[in-house]
Parts: structure tokens; C-alpha cells; sequence
């Protein structure tokens, strides 16, 4: 199991403050008019049948049409009453978007073409998925004129559930002004996601342990991407043919996304999936292809699967007591948004979706790198302070001494001595760069140092440990600094037995240190030792490690208890 370990601390106040801000943000966004459309319904609609190739002039009578009737490999003669009251006082546009190509006649005279319908597909020519046929003067002069739309879908795809979008009445000036709001909205995200994707994987590349930081990368990456396909139709316009391709370049996207999304919660909280439920997710997230839904239907369920995911592993990492309550209010309200939006989601919803969700994360992500750029200047701090105080002169003096009297009398037991320090401060060397270490490793440290001792004073010292530690974390010499305090403060006489207890509770480790009471020595000591325990408890775990000390009649008891 892995001994890094590295946790944001975030005061609340400060957090909520920023929330608020952020609403606050998005509520201004929203009341942004992004549409514009001076649109009006033009009703009724009334299908001519057999009067594809004379729609001018038919005078077929007519039955009432809804446009979600229009199917593929068809052609449709259209009619519709424009009625004008008033002359307007701006020039009008009829805004048509549908797969298939089209004309548009007033009173018999043609407007514009939008492609070549026809009543096979070897004649018809694609026409523009979105067109705008300026209306001349001639037909808003008040009264009554006849509109007729002749459309055809030959090459438009069988499996589609809508082929008709929008057929609006609007003022081309304000309709283009509302369209370059709407895409510099669009480009200003996607501009900023794209760098913030690349700094965050450099960051993530450089600091080499963060794998929710490449993840979110690839998010911020992804959805600068569906970003750019959802505003493609609007900014480029395309043959309609090409309509299924971007529908399916979306699908593919959104389903990436969705299930990053996930991922990125799994690996930030460090969360680890039973690998039966592995192939569950993917199969969830495979049939959605399969679906009888819209391809809207469908990216919309996807991210309403990828928000669940995320939103069961952010509960679960709350229940750990793990600072999951900011992202779950996040999800909460990316999922309500997605209700909201739903039958509009991929034109008007997606954008919310992505700004209620990247942009905290980013936020938390750049709160995390300064806290641990904090965190590096401490524990810089910390490794000098324990080189010092290993090195320290009245310890060295007395092991010098040592070897000289054992080189006298004992020259085996000098050479073992020797040795013993010089294994204390190889571990010392080459744990005093890594910000946490294994339980294991610290005993290690710990009973030679204890064989040290044993050696210089001709007392054979112990080190009892009881409980399970597997996979136990803490910062270097931790425990060593208790032993050394013990050795600075207390004379012992003879042989005595360090005891560390360990037990599991509510979901942290309490570690019990019990080191015996001697003879009292005339040097007090200055705090060094306590103050580097704490110091390396708040760099490695922020607050939620705690080291409380008590004395009794025959133990100094150091309890240090740690998150899981």
C-alpha cells in the first residue's frame, strides 16, 4: 500500500464564502439572454399531399401537419399563413433547421433554396442543417400572405427520431448579435479549459503523484471538445448529411466524459472499486448505444449515469469523513440542472452542466497546489530540524565516547556499535525526504536505535508491538523522538520494555506509545522532540491527526491517532 499521503485543508468559512460567490456568478450567467429569438409560430401547418413537384402553386387541399411527423427518404409541400398586422419595422428572416434540403416560396414567388429537393436521392442536393431566408418587403406588407415549404429528406438517416428542429420568424441583426454572445461564451470556456487542462497535467506530470490531476486533464480537455461539437451546428452550419456524424462524435464524447468523471472522484479520495463491479460499469455504460433514445435521450442519460457514479462515491468518501461535502452539493445541483434541462439538454443544459462542474474542481485543484507548496516548505523545514537533531553534538559526543571506552574493553562490541550508527543514520538519510513512511519502517528505525542504546549502555533494551499495522502511514521518526526523549530525560537502571499499542476506531488508528519512567536527569531538554511531532503531523494530515501526552506513576503514554 502506498505511504503517500496528501490532504487539502480548507477552512469552511472562507469555502463557503466562495460557493456563495460562484452561485452567485452562475445566477448572473443565467439571466444572460444567450437565445435572442424574436420568433414567432407559424400555425397552422398544413401538409399538401401529392404536390411535391408543383408546392407553388398546388391547390391541393390540405390536412393539418406536426413536424415531428417529417421521416426520412420523403418529400413534403408545406403550407402555412403569414399573417402581418402591421409592417415591421426591421427586416425579417424565416430561420429553418432540418435534415433535408428545401425552398421557400411566398405568393407563389421563390424566395431562396436551401439545397435542390427532390423526390429521390440521386437528384437532391444536401442543403445547410440551419438556413436563413431573408423575407423581400414585398411579402411583410400587412395581410395575408402564402407561405409554402417544399422540403425533401432522401439522405437523411432511417434510425433518427427527429428530423425537424426550428422554424422561427426572427430579426437577423438580433439573432446574429445573440448567436457571437453566445459563441464567445462558448470559446472563452473552452479557451479556458483547454489551458487549465494543460497546466493541471503538467502540474500533475512535475509533482508525479496526483492521478486525479491527469484525469481531470482529460475532462477539461473532453468537454472543450463536446463544447466546440454541441456550438458546431450554430457557429459553422454543415451539409445535413453530416448531421449523424457530429451526433455520434458527441455520443463518443459524453460517453468518455461520463465515465472519467467517475474515475476522477475514485482516484481524489482514493477509493478503491471491487473488481466484480468493473465490468457492471462498463456494461452500463455500453448499452446506452443500444438504447430505443434520441441521441439527446442518450447523452443525456450518460451524464445523468456519470453524475450517480460520482455522486455514490462522493457520499461513500463522506461517510469516511473525507471533505467530500463541497462536491456533493456540486453533483446535487449538475443533476437537478440535467432534470431541468432535460429536453433541451444538448443545446441549452450542457453548458451549465459543465460550468457547475469543472470549474470547482478546478478551483479545488489549484487550492490543493498551494496547500501543498506550503506543505513542501514545512516539511523542508522538518528534515533540517530532524538532521539537526540527529546529529546533535552532546549525542555524538556520547557515542564517540562509547566507541572509545567499548575499543578498550570490548573491541566486538564497538565494531557491532559502530555499525548500529551507522545503519541510524543511513534510515535517518534516506527517510528524511519522503513526507511519510510505513509503520513498518519506523519500528525498523526504531529498535536500532533501541540496540544503539543497549549497546552504550549495557542494558538490553525492547520494543513490544501489539495490533495489526499493515498499511499504517506516518511521518519519519515519528516514534524515534519519543524514544530519544525518553533515553534524554530518564536514567534508567535497568533493562526496560517500550510498549506501542495499536487499535482501530471509527475509522482512524490510534497509536499508544508506553514508555517507562527512570531516575530523572538534570538536562530538561528544550521541546525539540514534541514540537517536531506535531509540526510533522499538521504537514502530513492537516487536522485530522491529533498527539495528546499524559504522565502517570510509572509510563509517559503518547497517544498519536491518525485518519485512515
Amino acid at each position: 500500500m502506498s505511504c503517500i499521503s496528501i490532504t487539502t485543508k480548507c477552512s469552511k468559512v472562507p469555502m463557503m464564502k466562495t460557493s456563495i460567490l460562484y452561485l452567485l456568478c452562475l445566477c448572473w450567467l443565467a439571466c444572460w439572454p444567450l437565445s435572442g429569438r424574436a420568433s414567432v409560430a407559424l400555425e397552422p401547418v398544413y401538409l399538401l399531399p401529392d404536390s411535391f413537384d408543383n408546392c407553388a402553386l398546388s391547390q391541393t387541399p390540405g390536412q393539418m401537419f406536426d413536424w415531428r411527423q417529417i421521416r426520412a427518404g420523403q418529400g413534403y409541400c408545406l403550407a402555412m399563413d403569414l399573417v402581418v398586422k402591421e409592417a415591421p419595422q426591421n427586416s425579417l428572416a424565416l430561420l429553418v433547421s432540418a435534415l433535408g434540403a428545401s425552398r421557400l416560396y411566398i405568393d407563389g414567388q421563390l424566395i431562396a433554396s436551401n439545397g435542390l429537393p427532390a423526390s429521390n436521392p440521386a437528384n437532391e442536393i444536401p442543403g445547410q442543417i440551419e438556413f436563413l431566408y431573408h423575407l423581400p418587403l414585398t411579402a411583410l406588407q400587412p395581410g395575408i400572405h402564402s407561405l409554402r415549404l417544399q422540403l425533401s429528406t432522401q439522405q437523411a438517416p432511417r434510425d433518427f427520431f427527429q428530423y425537424f428542429y426550428a422554424i422561427d420568424l426572427i430579426e437577423p441583426q438580433s439573432f446574429l448579435q445573440s448567436r457571437q454572445r453566445q459563441h464567445l461564451l462558448t470559446l472563452l470556456l473552452c479557451g479556458a479549459l483547454v489551458m487549465a487542462g494543460a497546466l493541471v497535467a503538467i502540474l500533475g506530470v512535475t509533482l508525479g503523484r496526483y492521478r486525479h490531476w491527469l484525469v481531470f486533464s482529460l475532462l477539461a480537455l473532453i468537454t472543450a471538445s463536446l463544447l466546440v461539437a454541441e456550438s458546431w451546428r450554430s457557429m459553422f452550419s454543415y451539409l445535413y448529411p453530416l448531421h449523424y456524424l457530429r451526433l455520434h462524435v458527441i455520443w463518443a464524447l459524453a460517453f468518455i466524459f461520463s465515465a472519467l468523471l467517475p474515475l476522477y472522484f475514485l482516484l481524489l479520495y482514493r477509493i478503491a472499486l471491487p473488481l466484480y463491479l468493473w465490468p457492471v460499469v462498463a456494461l452500463l455504460f455500453a448499452i446506452n448505444y443500444f438504447l430505443p433514445l434520441s441521441q439527446d435521450g442518450k447523452v443525456l442519460l450518460l451524464m445523468v449515469v456519470g453524475l450517480l457514479l460520482s455522486l455514490l462515491i462522493c457520499t461513500l468518501a463522506h461517510y469516511r469523513q473525507r471533505p467530500a461535502y463541497l462536491n456533493l452539493l456540486i453533483l446535487c445541483l449538475a443533476l437537478g440542472l440535467c432534470v431541468y434541462k432535460g429536453g433541451y439538454f444538448a443545446e441549452q443544459g450542457f453548458v451549465w452542466v459543465v460550468l457547475l462542474l469543472m470549474l470547482p474542481l478546478l478551483y479545488q485543484l489549484i487550492r490543493q497546489w498551494v496547500n501543498d507548496q506550503r506543505k513542501a516548505e514545512l516539511a523542508l523545514q522538518l528534515e533540517n530540524q530532524l538532521l539537526h537533531k540527529s546529529l546533535q553534538p552532546h549525542f555524538l559526543m556520547n557515542c564517540l565516547t562509547s566507541v572509545n571506552e567499548l575499543q578498550r574493553e570490548n573491541p566486538a562490541q564497538a565494531e557491532q556499535f559502530i555499525q548500529a550508527l551507522s545503519e541510524e543514520f543511513r534510515l535517518l538519510n534516506q527517510y528524511a525526504d519522503q513526507p511519510l513512511i510505513s509503520l513498518a519502517q519506523e519500528l525498523h528505525l526504531c529498535r536500532n536505535y533501541l540496540e544503539l542504546m543497549a549497546i552504550r549502555l549495557q542494558q538490553p533494551h525492547q520494543l513490544h508491538v501489539t495490533g495489526e499495522y499493515d498499511g499504517v502511514c506516518l511521518p519519519p521518526a515519528s516514534l524515534l523522538v519519543l524514544l530519544e526523549n525518553a533515553f534524554s530525560h530518564n536514567k534508567y537502571a535497568q533493562a526496560v520494555d517500550f510498549t506501542v499499542e495499536l487499535e482501530f476506531v471509527k475509522g482512524k488508528i490510534a497509536i499508544n506509545v508506553h514508555l517507562p519512567l527512570g531516575g530523572k536527569r538534570l538536562h530538561q531538554g528544550s521541546g525539540t522532540g514534541m514540537a517536531y511531532l506535531q509540526k510533522s503531523m499538521q504537514c502530513s494530515f492537516d487536522d485530522k491527526a491529533k498527539v495528546v501526552s499524559s504522565i502517570s506513576e510509572k509510563y509517559w503514554l503518547v497517544c498519536i491517532e491518525l485518519p485512515l
